[in-house]
């Protein structure tokens, strides 16, 4: 099928889902059809519970040039029938990442179903690509509640089954624009105009600087209003704003110090946004004061870098940076001190604690505080562990342990050493 008999244009804000169900309805084929058609190969089998996908990341789902050669419309047009537009914001004008669906940045911001306005299908028979967005909870043309079921049969409305056609129950057949909800809803704030602003093409992106790259100044810019636009980062004003776990994530993000990629989803930023009464297109037009960014940049040595291995055999041995933060050590011995933060040294593997008083060092272990600072000036003396083991009052075990850890470091030392039989 090279094209379509009958095509038709698009309306202002329809959704990508809602112009399928219409053209096919106009060439009297079935939108799984079409949606069969369109399916590149090794993509996911047409069903009907994944069908909200069309409408979010169309590239991950469908092929936009059998659609654009079907439908006539330009891949652009198409595009701007879902909500590509929006993570162009996010990510800037350029191609967009192909792990995008894994990066979730609109998680749990998009219904899996369609909403409807009964009013708006009598007037204009399509759906809007905005009224999949769960906060938007009523049509801001007429204020009554978007309806999430068919007054009939009680069942939800796909964004595409086989039976789809724009204001009918692809389940029962029933006209949805015969009834409405009668509810009128109060009033959304900033959340129609972000949406809008986020959905059209023509608006610009979220962050854009020549100094830091996007997602660094996204982070500088959340921090900058979370600490209400003062000139110089305060900890305790940006936590009157935001959580804890989010502060150290943005600054982990704006420093280029998280262990993983991060991403700021949408939902916090709407959140922090519409607290402080700031829209999206204010955030975007918004720059922030070089003094400000240097604050959070300038900031004190990471713990990793201010310690060392201790390790006196180790090629790191006094070199600030030799270490990396682990979860939990393999073998925790440390005297039942309380430990915060724990790290290894890259070079030797010695692992490591640092007291949550003292702020010290603490090796996980006895290498180098029996081993090496007590074990290893007798063994020098030419005595044997069951001797070393009475003098010191440490388990013969545990200087065995010791002494066959010390035997390879010694020997390149060419120490004799009176090793037990083992």
């Amino acid at each position: 099928m090279n094209k379509l008999p009958i095509r038709t244009c698009t309306f202002h804000n329809e959704s990508l889902t809602s112009h399928i169900q219409r053209i096919c309805h106009l060439n009297c084929i079935s939108p799984h059809t079409f949606w069969r058609i369109v399916t590149p190969p090794g993509k996911h089998y047409q069903q009907t519970s994944i069908s909200h996908v069309i409408n979010i990341t169309p590239n991950s789902i469908v092929d936009l040039n059998l659609i654009s050669q079907l439908t006539g419309l330009e891949i652009s047009e198409i595009e701007n029938l879902t909500f590509v537009p929006a993570l162009r914001k996010w990510y800037g004008n350029d191609t967009l990442p192909e792990d995008i669906t894994s990066q979730k940045v609109l998680i749990n911001m998009l219904d899996a179903n369609t909403k409807f306005c009964p009013l708006c299908l009598q007037e204009e028979n399509y759906y809007k690509l905005v009224w999949q967005v769960k906060e938007i909870t009523h049509c801001e043309v007429h204020g009554i509640l978007l309806s999430k079921l068919c007054y009939s049969c009680n069942k939800p409305i796909p964004h595409l089954a086989p039976g789809s056609n724009p204001g009918v129950c692809p389940n029962c057949g029933t006209k949805l624009y015969t009834k409405n909800s009668g509810f009128i809803a109060s009033a959304s704030g900033y959340i129609n105009e972000d949406w809008y602003f986020l959905l059209d093409p023509l608006q610009k992106p979220l962050t854009h600087s020549l100094l830091y790259d996007r997602k660094q100044y996204l982070a500088l810019k959340l921090l900058y209003i979370a600490s209400e636009k003062a000139d110089i980062f305060s900890r305790d004003r940006a936590l009157k704003n935001i959580s804890n776990f989010t502060l150290n994530t943005l600054l982990q993000i704006a420093r280029r110090t998280a262990w993983v990629d991060h991403y700021v989803h949408l939902k916090v930023i709407l959140a922090l946004l519409r607290k402080l009464g700031i829209t999206l297109i204010e955030f975007s037009e918004m720059e922030v004061n070089e003094d400000f960014c240097k604050s959070i940049l300038i900031y004190p040595k990471t713990i990793k870098d201010q310690y060392h291995c201790i390790a006196p055999w180790c090629t790191s041995f006094n070199k600030p940076g030799s270490l990396k933060r682990i979860a939990i050590p393999d073998k925790l011995q440390l005297n039942d001190d309380n430990f915060y933060y724990y790290m290894c040294c890259t070079k030797c593997g010695s692992q490591y604690g640092i007291n949550t008083d003292t702020h010290k060092l603490h090796e996980c272990g006895y290498l180098i505080l029996l081993g090496w600072n007590k074990v290893k000036p007798l063994l020098e003396k030419g005595l044997n562990n069951q001797e070393i083991s009475a003098i010191l009052g440490e388990p013969a075990e545990r200087i065995l342990k010791c002494i066959i850890f010390l035997r390879p470091i010694m020997l390149s030392q060419e120490v004799k050493i009176k090793y037990p039989n083992i």
